[in-house]
């Protein structure tokens, strides 16, 4: 029993990491079985190719929250193998830090993302047209984007319109006051914005809570607003 534990939430550094998971994992009869039945959290990081994390999200094919925090360039040119190995997926909660022109692929062609309701997506440059393809997740309630003062206000005003989100949090580096004033400048002032740090934190510092950041998050949304600010927590 503790094992199919230790199996419920896994964090991967690397394709040596990943490699020798998978050949552990071939050595269980019904391997697949195994993953669908135990294996509902998968954090995946660092330098990992394109085949490998297909193969792997092939056999962990019951997951419900993913991390992707890739080093590999290989989906920039052709990311349809990802989304179709993604929409495979029952996922609830996906962070997403893949090399590609991410704004480009979600207006273009997005994924289905049927079930997700959690995104968290590290791209510097998501924001800086007015449309991040963001705004065409219709599931979505929790969300999470880098900001910078060179975004675009007509794409941050699409997500605050979005009036299904009960969260929307943005990574900054810099200063929260200069967020601030960037958002009062343009208007783009909302109860549910919370202001984070830019690092991503693995949830192997978090105790294996993949998702702790959220919960953090959403408790910030709840507490009273302070005399001097109604835009943001």
């Amino acid at each position: 029993r503790l094992e199919k534990l230790m199996y419920k939430n896994i964090v991967l550094c690397g394709e040596t990491e990943v490699k020798r998971f998978l050949e552990c994992l071939h050595l269980r009869p019904m391997h697949i079985e195994f993953a669908q039945q135990y294996i509902k959290s998968l954090f995946l990081v660092g330098s990992v190719p394109k085949s490998t994390v297909i193969d792997i999200l092939s056999i962990c094919n019951h997951v419900t929250c993913l991390a992707l925090v890739l080093s590999t360039d290989e989906f920039a040119l052709d990311v349809s193998s990802l989304w179709c190995a993604l929409d495979a997926l029952p996922l609830k909660s996906l962070l997403f830090a893949v090399k590609i022109d991410l704004a480009s692929s979600l207006s273009t062609s997005p994924p289905a993302f049927t079930h997700l309701t959690h995104l968290d997506v590290n791209d510097d440059f998501i924001l800086n047209q007015p449309n991040s393809g963001l705004e065409g997740l219709a599931t979505l309630t929790h969300l999470c984007a880098v900001l910078k003062t060179r975004a675009d206000p007509v794409a941050v005003m699409r997500l605050i319109n979005n009036t299904r989100l009960q969260l929307l949090a943005f990574r900054v580096d810099v200063q929260h006051i200069v967020i601030q004033r960037f958002l009062e400048k343009h208007g783009l002032l909302d109860r549910r914005i919370v202001l984070m740090p830019i690092e991503m934190t693995n949830w192997s510092l978090l105790g294996q809570g993949e998702m702790l950041v959220w919960e953090l998050a959403g408790e910030l949304v709840k507490l009273p607003i302070p005399e001097d600010s109604e835009s943001f927590a």
